[in-house]
C-alpha cells in the first residue's frame, strides 16, 4: 500500500479484493488525493534539495572568490548575496 511503484487504481483494487472495502466514489477520490499528496511532497522535497545545493554552491564560489581577493561588489554580482552575507563569509574566512 505504501509502495511508490503501485498506482492509485491498483491500491483501490487491493483494498477492494483483499480487505473487502467498497470502492465508493468518495473513497476513490480520497485514495487519489493521498497518492497525489505524496507526489507533491516528494516534488517539494526535490525542489528544496536543489535550492539547498545551489545555495551551497554559491557559498563555495563566494568563498573562493573572496580568498582570491575579489571585491564584495563582485561577489554580490556573481552570487546575488547581500553585503551582510558577504561580510559574514569574509569573517568566517578571516579575510
Amino acid at each position: 500500500m505504501l509502495s511508490e511503484n503501485v498506482r492509485a487504481q491498483q491500491k483501490i483494487e487491493f483494498l477492494e479484493n483483499d480487505f473487502k472495502i467498497a470502492a465508493t466514489e468518495k473513497f476513490e477520490k480520497d485514495v487519489q488525493m493521498m497518492c497525489n499528496l505524496s507526489e507533491g511532497i516528494e516534488r517539494k522535497g526535490i525542489e528544496k534539495g536543489i535550492e539547498k545545493g545551489i545555495d551551497i554552491g554559491k557559498i563555495d564560489i563566494a568563498k573562493k572568490a573572496l580568498k582570491e581577493g575579489a571585491t564584495e561588489e563582485f561577489v554580490n554580482k556573481i552570487t546575488g548575496f547581500n553585503f551582510a552575507k558577504i561580510s559574514q563569509l569574509k569573517s568566517e574566512l578571516g579575510v
